[in-house]
Order: C-alpha cells, then sequence, then structure tokens
C-alpha cells in the first residue's frame, strides 16, 4: 500500500486473518510508525490474543503494544498457571501500585521506533519474564543490540534467564508489499528481521 494514499486519513484500518485494528493517526506521527504498530499487531497478535495497541495501563510508560495476563483469567498462549502469575506479580509489587487492573502482569511488550535505555532499563527491572520487542524501520547495523547489552547485561535488577529482548526491523518498503489496498496485511521473511538481544 502506497503511504500517499493514507496519509490524509486519520484512522486508518488494517486486517490480518481475519482480525481487524484501527488506528488513529496522530497529527505529528509518522507513516513509519503507524505502520511498526500494524506490522506488531499482525506479527504477534496469534501468539499473544489479548494484544492491544496504545493502551494505557496505569504506567508511567504507554506502550506501543502490550499483552497483559490477568492471575483470573490466565493467557492462553502462555498457559501460565495462577500460582505462577500470582509469584510473578508479588515479586513486582509495583505492580498493583501502578494501577494495573487484578494485578495484571505485562506478559509481551513492544515498542516502534527510539526508545531510551532508561525507559528499556525501567519496564526490564519491574516486570519479570517479559517479552519486550523494539520494532525498527529498515534494514541496517543497530547500535541498540551492543548498547543494551553492555548497559543492561550487568544489570542486578533484570533477571538473566527470564527477560527475552528482540529487536525488529522492518525493510522499508515492507508497507508498499505487505499491505493490500484494502488495509489486509501479509508479511513475508523477507520484510523483517529479528535480532535476538538479551
Amino acid at each position: 500500500m502506497e503511504k500517499e494514499s493514507l496519509e490524509l486519513r486519520r484512522n486508518w484500518i488494517f486486517r490480518h486473518l481475519g482480525q481487524r485494528l484501527l488506528l488513529a493517526k496522530r497529527p505529528r506521527e509518522s507513516s513509519e510508525h503507524v505502520f511498526l504498530k500494524a506490522f506488531l499487531w499482525a506479527l504477534f497478535h496469534e501468539t499473544y490474543p489479548g494484544l492491544e495497541i496504545e493502551k494505557s495501563i496505569g504506567d508511567r510508560y504507554k506502550p506501543d503494544a502490550i499483552c497483559l495476563a490477568h492471575p483470573t483469567a490466565p493467557h492462553e498462549a502462555r498457559k501460565s498457571s495462577r500460582t505462577e502469575m500470582h509469584q510473578r506479580a508479588e515479586l513486582s509489587p509495583e505492580l498493583s501500585a501502578g494501577g494495573l487492573p487484578d494485578l495484571a502482569v505485562p506478559i509481551f511488550w513492544a515498542e516502534a521506533g527510539q526508545v531510551k535505555m532508561q525507559k528499556i532499563r525501567s519496564i526490564l527491572s519491574r516486570f519479570h519474564g517479559l517479552h519486550f520487542v523494539i520494532a525498527r524501520w529498515g534494514f541496517r547495523k543497530e547500535p541498540l543490540i551492543e548498547q543494551i547489552r553492555s548497559k543492561l547485561g550487568n544489570d542486578p535488577r533484570i533477571r538473566k534467564k527470564e527477560p527475552r529482548v528482540e529487536l525488529l526491523q522492518f525493510d522499508s518498503s515492507a508497507h508498499i508489499r505487505s499491505i493490500a489496498g484494502d488495509g489486509t496485511i501479509q508479511l513475508h521473511s523477507d520484510d523483517y528481521r529479528i535480532h535476538s538481544v538479551l
């Protein structure tokens, strides 16, 4: 889909595997940022069925994509036991203080575009067992990978065996090849690369 055909619209509709996503493009938001959020949704909404885009969770940071697990309704894809989720919530008492409903525990968090190291550190040190993804536009050597490894690899607040941090890069023309005129997303393996970070 040509981005010019969408740029004048405020509401963008995307489709993937029978699901529909409506994104409102903010006046100063780049088209690429909207595409990144749509691509994150298309890649991960099957793995994380409760995945939501730009949902405030009562934390000081608002994720671009988030999936929460609730102790009263365990997340299907994760197959976490109620006891495990309670243990994870107890290990992170700030979850309830942060305003998350029913001691909800983030199990997936994604950021599209630029993200500061301070934000990454804060999220990973507070939400243990999180699958954290940073989505970027374009294939290029990414210094962020080494920065995260060097600055967070030895941080005692981040449990080394639990976080799964990935960098997800999308080809700069993926939106042209992968989004049909009706907003249907069909990503192919050459449209993106996933790099394991931590």
